[in-house]
């Protein structure tokens, strides 16, 4: 018989809870801290019925350890699979990126590229003539930004523009927040968090930037309901985990990630093939679409500049203080 997505049994079984909770996903990252380094052994997941389960993993020679986020739409497709965490050797360390004067120069032009750029003049707008009226936010945090070096495809300083787009962010809501005498009051902080950042990005970043670099998955801990989260074309299911995590508070305060255009439910009954792969990696949910009905929307989108895109579509949410 063909296996197919089966969304509604996901479903069924968390009784309009999501897939994620923060008590599952501190129980995760906590065992996860405490089987690295390990070569094999046992460790103990919550799955989707909030039952603890025990689970075999074993290490690769050459690839670090990491934990696996399974999202609703995966945990569909195989019937077998009813927890959301994981663990596998999938991840190799970082290399070095070019050393810090070697992308000086680049890091200069790029930040040029940015003031200039309309996304960042739409962006500001749309954040400005909110902001006063937004949830308090206390902390941004940053999933997937990715590494500081040049890109091959795209714009080449994308990853970079994408970090300056969270300080720019912070900056108009330290303005708006503190009516211009921000500079007395506690500096608003970013996280971002990525595991491909080498030694390099990290001293650009928070030297250059003022950023606060996490380490693993913790920057999932920093969020809550007064965190603006940002995240771009991620690899893992960002907004399902933020939106799950913060779920009895009605999602994080703000979000900058990719459009939320759906409810993930399109291809309840599809058959899986070899050949078919419906899903992106960062796909919505109906919690997901149900935090965007919450929130005020903007969509932001640079596609029109071809091979000067840094970011594609994009949408703004902002979750209304009543």
């Amino acid at each position: 018989m063909p296996q197919r997505i089966r969304i509604a049994p996901v479903l069924a079984a968390l009784e309009g809870r999501p897939v994620f909770n923060e008590i599952a996903l501190c129980h995760a990252l906590d065992e996860f801290e405490r089987i690295k380094g390990s070569d094999a052994g046992q460790v103990r997941f919550f799955d989707l019925r909030g039952k603890l389960k025990t689970y075999p993993y074993e290490s690769v020679s050459g690839f670090d350890l990491c934990l696996r986020f399974f999202d609703l739409q995966q945990l569909a497709a195989d019937s077998f699979n009813d927890c959301p965490y994981g663990i596998s050797n999938g991840r190799l360390p970082p290399h070095d990126c070019d050393g810090i004067e070697e992308l000086e120069g680049h890091l200069e032009e790029w930040e040029t590229f940015w003031e200039g750029s309309k996304f960042r003049k739409d962006l500001i707008a749309h954040l400005s003539g909110y902001a006063k009226d937004l949830k308090k936010v206390t902390r941004i945090v940053c999933f997937g930004l990715g590494r500081i070096l040049p890109r091959r495809h795209g714009y080449p300083g994308a990853c970079y523009i994408q970090h300056l787009a969270a300080c720019a962010i912070r900056d108009v809501l330290m303005r708006e927040e503190h009516h211009g005498d921000g500079i007395d009051k506690k500096k608003l902080e970013i996280f971002v968090q990525d595991p491909d950042y080498c030694d390099t990005c990290k001293k650009i970043l928070v030297d250059r930037l003022g950023v606060n670099v996490v380490d693993g998955d913790s920057g999932f801990l920093e969020v809550n309901e007064n965190t603006f989260v940002i995240s771009v074309s991620p690899n893992i299911c960002v907004r399902q985990i933020v939106t799950g995590i913060t779920f009895d508070k009605g999602g994080p305060a703000a979000m900058l990630c990719d459009e939320i255009n759906n409810d993930g439910m399109e291809h309840e009954g599809v058959e899986v093939t070899g050949d078919f792969a419906p899903y992106t990696t960062d796909p919505s949910a109906p919690w997901v679409a149900e935090y965007k009905a919450r929130c005020i929307s903007y969509l932001l989108n640079d596609i029109s500049e071809g091979k000067n895109m840094v970011f594609g579509a994009l949408g703004l949410y902002m979750k209304q203080t009543s």
